[in-house]
């Protein structure tokens, strides 16, 4: 098969993938089965697979994390549910960075247009559709809202989503003066102004108004702007403005109100309800903010307060559920309930990725898509439905393949800080604010010394800073000048016990977490030893253009603890140079999983 051909065919399968979304589940999954086994097909032929791009491993964790929820969930029905609509986060990032094709960009910007015009054809299927039913029941509701997109059962808020996706995607054809992404864009506007997403039109204002300044040609665009939206005024049946007449402000600012079976929502207030219930089972349930509830019982407990509020105008039977299983409105909340604070901070770097990203390479698409991502998600849970999940990780994967080969910079290290602030947390949280009182005690009866020993060590551009240790030595004056040494009769038997397995080092993670070191980097020396060792070999602290680490590339290759001549000396620095040209979050990841694989050998542990 060749790449020419191999390049269509995935093209048009990625496209169908997004384009489908606004069908029936069972079209899009079919077309994500589909594309995988060809993406796999062309992976397992080029016999290579890379996790070397920060957001494909950002979200494998947001996964996992999503993933461990199944196990600790009492509903694990529901959490179960959740997981499969969200699949995709596991393997749909990592086959389309890994996709074997020479010309990313040419694949990547086919694939765009491909998706930018599928959705507008759809567009228009859907008013064909529509037209149809209209003459069948002669009224003008069917164009709005979701009568406008029942034809499939579909949700007008995500039609909206897609629709304007397609418009930024095509916007820079317009300068083309292509006649056939002129109609689409077109008709796109119209469709989201009739679909009446409050959200949407505002975004759409936004984008139509800086057009306005940008093209040459203002005035006929300002003409076709106020011709849609005045369009809409003219309109007697429950169009659009019926939507906005029902926003009923005071009821939004009230803090409580009560539910009766016959109270009737808009679309302010319910949310508001729903944003009152998330925020009462985070202040009912403190202990779980850093781990999250997790999904299922998430829902269980939002449907508990539906019922409680009287949401619940049903029957009893099946298909008359009121309000149950509603999510929360709002992607961060939910986030933060489910998945805890490490969930919001994991989503935040994706997006703080993302972004900047798009800065860094001048790509508008990326940057707009993402921010209207980041806006929707104040009142819509997208990432919590199928097709959020999917536009949302498909659409900036296929960015991601396009901006794959890209040198370490700022950003790249934002998203290790990330990692070291929620590893670091994890750590003093669950393991040291336990163990690290025991084994303070135990070193204290040990040395009969203050259990946590201070020294400077050398940092990050050779500036100090004092890194923790638990003592494992006696009290003495030469501490801070000589380094431990074979059969060191100031190293006690406890000390002996915890350096041996490295768990001296873990009050370390205080270091990490205040930013003086990284979980994975190269080791801090004292500050006679960093001197010294400059004198025997120039340019040693060149090395130090990255955080100290707990561990390492050098530690790794079993070159840590007492240093053993020049020879021994030259290798460390070559190691942690290496890391500093070649680090990612997948190496740190990597290293971190090698040095406990180390240790429980160590132990005696397989």
């Amino acid at each position: 098969m060749k790449t020419l051909n191999s390049s269509t065919i995935v093209s048009w399968l990625s496209a169908l993938i997004i384009c489908c979304l606004a069908l029936p589940v069972k079209f899009s999954v079919s077309f994500i089965y589909l594309f995988a086994g060809m993406a796999l097909f062309l992976i397992i032929k080029e016999k290579r697979i890379s996790l070397k791009n920060e957001f494909v491993v950002l979200m494998i964790l947001l996964a996992g994390l999503q993933l461990a929820h199944v196990f600790i969930d009492s509903n694990q029905t529901t959490a179960t549910f959740e997981l499969e609509k969200k699949l995709s986060w596991f393997f749909l990032p990592l086959l389309w960075y890994n996709l074997p094709f020479k010309n990313n960009r040419e694949f990547v910007d086919k694939t765009l247009r491909l998706i930018g015009l599928g959705i507008g054809v759809f567009g228009w299927g859907l008013i064909l559709f529509t037209l149809y039913r209209y003459f069948q029941i002669g009224s003008a509701r069917v164009f709005f809202y979701h009568d406008l997109v029942s034809i499939w059962d579909g949700n007008a808020i995500y039609y909206s989503l897609l629709f304007f996706i397609s418009i930024l995607l095509l916007l820079n054809e317009l300068k083309q003066k292509n006649n056939l992404v002129l109609v689409v864009v077109l008709t796109n506007i119209l469709l989201i102004l009739a679909l009446s997403s409050k959200l949407f039109a505002l975004a759409l204002i936004v984008l139509l108004t800086y057009q306005l300044i940008k093209l040459k040609k203002p005035l006929i665009l300002l003409f076709v702007f106020v011709g849609l939206i005045g369009s809409q005024f003219l309109l007697k049946e429950n169009s659009v403005v019926s939507r906005f007449n029902e926003m009923n402000l005071s009821s939004f600012f009230d803090l409580k109100k009560k539910i009766t079976p016959v109270t009737e929502f808009d679309g302010f207030t319910i949310r508001k309800e729903l944003w009152n219930i998330g925020l009462e089972i985070l202040e009912e349930n403190p202990d779980k903010i850093w781990l999250g509830i997790g999904p299922g019982d998430t829902q269980d407990l939002i449907n508990k307060k539906l019922i409680e509020r009287d949401f619940y105008i049903g029957d009893g039977t099946p298909d008359d559920i009121g309000y149950l299983n509603y999510n929360l409105h709002n992607q961060y909340l939910q986030t933060f309930i489910e998945l805890g604070v490490i969930g919001i901070l994991f989503l935040g770097g994706i997006f703080y990725y993302l972004i900047s990203l798009g800065i860094r390479n001048k790509n508008a698409s990326l940057i707009s898509i993402n921010l209207l991502f980041l806006f929707a998600f104040l009142t819509e849970s997208f990432l919590s439905r199928q097709m959020g999940v999917i536009s949302f990780v498909g659409m900036n994967s296929l960015f991601i393949f396009k901006e794959k080969y890209l040198p370490i910079n700022s950003f790249s290290m934002s998203i290790k800080r990330l990692f070291d602030l929620v590893f670091s947390s994890f750590v003093i949280l669950f393991i040291l604010s336990w163990s690290l009182p025991i084994m303070c005690l135990i070193v204290f009866l040990d040395t009969k010394s203050f259990p946590l020993f201070v020294q400077l060590r050398v940092g990050k551009n050779q500036e100090n800073f004092k890194c923790f240790k638990l003592r494992s030595m006696i009290k003495n004056t030469d501490a801070d000048l000589l380094a431990a040494q074979e059969n060191d009769a100031r190293i006690t038997k406890i000390g002996g016990f915890l350096r041996k397995y490295a768990i001296d080092e873990l009050p370390q993670f205080f270091n990490v977490f205040l930013g003086q070191m990284s979980t994975v980097g190269p080791r801090p020396l004292m500050v006679n030893e960093e001197i010294e060792f400059n004198q025997l070999i120039p340019n040693f602290s060149k090395r130090l253009i990255s955080k100290p680490g707990i561990t390492g590339l050098s530690q790794s290759f079993g070159y840590k603890g007492m240093v053993e001549g020049l020879v021994d000396i030259k290798i460390r620095m070559k190691l942690d140079m290496l890391y500093a040209e070649k680090q990612s979050l997948w190496l740190d990841v990597k290293l971190i999983m090698n040095t406990l694989k180390y240790i429980f050998a160590q132990i005696g542990i397989q």
